[in-house]
């Protein structure tokens, strides 16, 4: 009875893809192997991170509240040209990985609210329309995998494309006859038959669908596209017959599995597996308003250990040196501790950017004080220029990235232009 309704819910799940109007194109279970290109992780660090007890350490002023407690008893850690605070295990992450990090300090959210604050850093602009860089990224480099960009929540895809959920029930509509070596446990909705009738139905509804498209009046350029959709269908779909053997290659090494794990293993392998380019993942519990030491420490923790476990998985696959990694958070913590001893919302945070053998990496750009304030930064030199220079928002990081992974250019960066007067050469040195 059990295995039945199970298999029911699989195919009203797969009734929802496999049957759905020849006009949804990103529903289509396609491959697309020959992507050579980067492969974009974006960590969203929700609710607002303590920079200054992370990337942009501060310690205490001579007079006045004290910023962080741990800056009584100790200092400033370096890590190549990267500076990091002295807690969790921040000396760990920065040790091992300040060879492919670019650190970008000062960022000023100019808000203290939670979603205004995430939508600007993630969007790099305030219009609520504004796609996040993930799914701008899918949509221009390889919009007919299955899976071309994956997330898990707060997502804005602004109509450019039609995200996967990133959660570990994808794992069974990937390969519904999935086998977990270590539970024992058998995921067996469908013998081999069903999925064989199944595969073939996908690719005969993806025929009709491109027979139909092919006589629909559309533009040129859109019916050519959402005829490459389908094509995609046609042709091979090995990419999910391959997830599973890679997914269970994959080991933690030295970290412990938490509630990132599988979220980024899966990721990962779809990279891997030629069914997507780009994923969005939030680390959520920044929010310290109380008990923030306790509290700090302890998400950062898990932070830098989902990251590290992210760059180990990649190494795993093959695919470190086409990774890029960004850390992004709504804004930073005030500089002082509340009576709960929590830290409040402050404007001003950092971005991490990580990438292998880039010679913009083991740097720090943007400048905050010791009240961390950010400082106006000329555009040009990037060092600290209070006449000409200009504060960082994050929509000049946005147009940083974009430029970074070949957007800046595209079609669709120009339907989402950034209100920016400026543009910061973050990436040259």
């Amino acid at each position: 009875m059990v295995e039945q309704l199970r298999r029911r819910h699989f195919l009203r799940q797969l009734g929802v893809s496999a049957v759905a109007g020849p006009l949804l194109p990103a529903r289509v279970w396609g491959v697309e192997p020959n992507f050579t290109g980067d492969f974009l992780l974006y960590i969203q660090v929700d609710g607002g991170w303590d920079v200054a007890s992370y990337c942009d350490p501060k310690m205490n002023p001579s007079e006045g509240r004290p910023i962080n407690n741990w800056a009584k008893e100790a200092s400033i850690q370096s890590a190549g040209n990267l500076h990091f605070a002295p807690i969790a295990n921040n000396a760990e992450f920065f040790q091992t990985h300040y060879e492919k990090t670019l650190v970008i300090n000062g960022i000023n959210a100019r808000t203290n609210i939670h979603s205004a604050g995430a939508h600007f850093n993630h969007t790099g602009s305030i219009d609520n329309h504004m796609p996040h860089l993930a799914a701008l990224y899918a949509y221009e480099a390889s919009p007919n995998m299955a899976m071309p960009v994956m997330a898990s929540s707060q997502f804005e895809a602004a109509g450019l494309i039609t995200p996967a959920a990133l959660n570990p029930a994808a794992l069974e509509l990937i390969n519904p006859n999935l086998w977990d070596p270590a539970s024992g446990d058998t995921l067996r909705y469908l013998p081999k038959d069903d999925l064989s009738l199944i595969r073939t139905f996908r690719q005969v509804q993806a025929g009709k669908a491109a027979n139909q498209i092919s006589t629909i009046n559309l533009l040129q350029k859109q019916k050519q596209q959402m005829l490459d959709y389908y094509r995609a269908a046609i042709a091979d779909t090995h990419g999910f017959e391959h997830f599973q053997d890679v997914f269970y290659e994959l080991n933690e090494g030295k970290f412990k599995a938490n509630r990132y794990t599988t979220t980024l293993k899966t990721a990962l392998t779809a990279f891997k597996s030629g069914l997507g380019i780009a994923a969005d993942v939030p680390i959520k519990g920044f929010d310290t308003h109380e008990e923030h030491d306790l509290q700090f420490a302890e998400r950062v923790t898990l932070l830098n250990d989902a990251v590290s476990c992210a760059w180990h998985y990649a190494e795993q696959l093959g695919i470190a040196n086409r990774l890029v990694v960004v850390m992004a958070s709504d804004f930073g913590r005030a500089p002082w501790y509340n009576r709960q001893n929590g830290k409040d919302h402050w404007p001003y945070g950092s971005t991490l950017v990580m990438k292998k053998n880039m010679a913009w990496t083991n740097r720090v750009v943007g400048y905050t004080d010791e009240g961390h304030v950010g400082q106006p930064i000329n555009p040009f030199t990037l060092n600290v220029d209070k006449m000409n220079g200009v504060e960082i928002e994050p929509g000049h990081v946005m147009q940083a990235l974009r430029q970074l992974l070949g957007l800046a250019n595209s079609e669709s960066a120009a339907k989402f232009q950034l209100a920016i007067e400026q543009e910061f050469n973050f990436f040259n040195t």
